[in-house]
């Protein structure tokens, strides 16, 4: 499946209740296994429950904070950008395949997934982990992800 955002960040997005780049905690993690979250979950712990997926356990695996969002528009879209998060070494001694990412808000508890808000699955196209470095790339022109305004 392509990557996509979820129903309730559109919802929030549209509410002004996420604010990519006003001081919302936004942060990514990776996921292993066939599947894909269902874009209708409203919570991280929700996304995360889906049969066949599962978050990282790669050696030196953490999650990240996006540093730096911000929201442009380029002709029709409204892009969401932010630095390409980096994991200086992942994998080594536990290796798994990336299969995607999921960017979620972070709410006043931000380790608790029951509260987290998904934003967007990224489809990484099966990053492969071997204890070195490893980037999370965006995409050049569509960034992290966009809405379309046509």
């Amino acid at each position: 499946m392509p990557s996509f955002v979820f129903d309730i960040a559109s919802d929030g997005i549209a509410k002004q209740t996420i604010d990519w780049d006003g001081g919302v905690d936004l942060r990514c993690l990776l996921i292993k296994g066939a599947g894909t979250p269902v874009k209708g979950n409203a919570t991280v712990l929700d996304a995360l429950a889906d049969a066949s997926v599962d978050e990282c356990d790669a050696t030196d695996y953490v999650r990240k904070t996006f540093a730096s969002p911000t929201v442009s528009t380029s002709g029709n879209k409204t892009l969401f950008d932010a630095d390409n998060p980096v994991w200086a070494t992942l994998g080594g001694a536990s290796n798994n395949t990336i299969t995607g990412a999921l960017i979620y808000k972070g709410t006043t508890n931000p380790g608790d997934d029951g509260t987290n808000i998904p934003i967007a699955y990224i489809d990484t196209n099966d990053l492969v982990t071997n204890g070195g470095q490893v980037t999370l790339s965006k995409d050049a022109t569509n960034k992290w992800f966009f809405l379309d305004n046509t």
